[in-house]
């Protein structure tokens, strides 16, 4: 993990020397047990060793820096102080909707959160945004798995630096990169299947892993769902197609743009063509 971050924080002084200089002092172990006190949940020694390397990002313009895209990264007190808000919160309200499991460390700066799993058995990281919550979704199992893709995403241009410590992105590199770290490959033609045929819940399970990945080889598939799929299925394939960007696609997408029966179905036709242009 030590190395890990210091491969991150090379990346970052060479290519996002902005992002590099919000990055503020690491804590002291004493400073971090005592910010952590409040937690009903001992935290994994992994995010002991981030807030040892960097207690989260500066304010930069009156906005918190971020690390990766639509993710600034939050000092552990505050992260703390947005934990505790969260369990008052569902005090208050006779609704528990935080586990208490979860450390927010980082934000969009609205209602999305990545999270770390806190107590036995935990160290995996969670995102979600609070309005859709319970559900959530996991990209990566631990904290060294997130840096080490983040290292590789610099490394790879995927990631840039933006104005005022935000970071920008190219999604189809990013996806290139989530499919080359991939353990195991998945089944494109069953994922297809599930977004076609699936229940709702897997249905959107499916589009959301799609989404992160982008197969191209995803696309004679999606070809056909668009037009003889439901309007679910039609509404997702339009939506993949477009972030693809397989030019191939561009005939079928100005079809549904223009005569398929579903308004929204022709308007992410639309928008999908520009993606193509």
């Amino acid at each position: 993990m030590r190395q890990a971050l210091a491969n991150l924080e090379k990346e970052l002084i060479q290519r996002a020397p902005l992002v590099s200089r919000a990055l503020r002092p690491a804590l002291s172990d004493a400073r971090i047990e005592q910010i952590l006190r409040p937690l009903a949940h001992t935290v994994p020694d992994q995010l002991r060793l981030l807030y040892r390397w960097h207690d989260g990002t500066e304010l930069v313009e009156g906005r918190r820096a971020y690390l990766f895209p639509g993710a600034k990264w939050l000092p552990l007190e505050e992260a703390v102080k947005t934990w505790s808000d969260a369990q008052e919160g569902d005090r208050l309200s006779g609704r528990p909707t935080w586990d208490s499991r979860w450390l927010p460390i980082f934000t969009d700066g609205s209602d999305g959160f990545d999270v770390v799993v806190c107590g036995e058995g935990g160290g995996q990281l969670l995102a979600f945004y609070f309005v859709d919550l319970p559900d959530t979704w996991s990209e990566f199992s631990d904290l060294r798995s997130l840096v080490d893709a983040l290292t590789r995403r610099w490394t790879g241009a995927a990631y840039w630096q933006g104005e005022d410590g935000a970071v920008e992105e190219d999604p189809r590199a990013v996806a290139a990169i989530r499919r080359a770290m991939d353990r195991q490959q998945p089944n494109v033609d069953q994922l297809l299947a599930t977004l076609a045929q699936g229940s709702p819940e897997a249905s959107q399970h499916a589009l959301g892993f799609l989404r992160l990945r982008l197969y191209p080889e995803a696309v004679p598939g999606l070809l056909k769902m668009l037009e003889a799929g439901s309007d679910r299925g039609r509404r997702s394939a339009a939506e993949l197609l477009g972030l693809i960007g397989e030019p191939a696609a561009t005939g079928a997408l100005e079809s549904a743009a223009a005569t398929d029966q579903d308004e929204i179905v022709r308007m992410l036709a639309r928008n999908a063509l520009k993606e193509l242009r």
